[in-house]
């Protein structure tokens, strides 16, 4: 199963990518570019959603700024929040409108503490 995975070099380079082994991918990009690298963010696709799928859409929100296939000079926090859009927002909107109820009444329920 391949994961989503974010890996950002000493350089100002944010590295994405679908792998299976993260911190190979990353050891890779360390010996590949001589500089450090750091593993950011490493996340599974929902259910019904590809990483490759994901990856496009964010290759097409950052093709601006891209200098390399999948390598982009941008801050890290922007593409996080584009991440977390693609990987939390979007299948949760795309769910049924009772069935993002539930599990919002259900988050907030396990939110608010209980009397004792």
């Amino acid at each position: 199963m391949k994961m989503i995975a974010m890996i950002v070099d000493a350089g100002g380079y944010v590295h994405l990518a679908s792998t299976r082994s993260p911190d190979l991918l990353r050891r890779q990009i360390k010996a590949a570019t001589g500089v450090s690298a750091h593993l950011a963010f490493c996340a599974l696709a929902p259910k019904g959603t590809s990483c490759a799928t994901i990856l496009e859409a964010l290759d097409a929100r950052f093709s601006d700024q891209r200098s390399g296939r999948g390598i982009y000079r941008t801050r890290a926090p922007l593409i996080l929040a584009a991440l977390r859009w693609e990987l939390v927002w979007r299948p949760l909107l795309a769910a049924p409108y009772l069935k993002v109820r539930r599990i919002v009444r259900r988050t907030l329920r396990r939110m608010v503490p209980r009397a004792a």
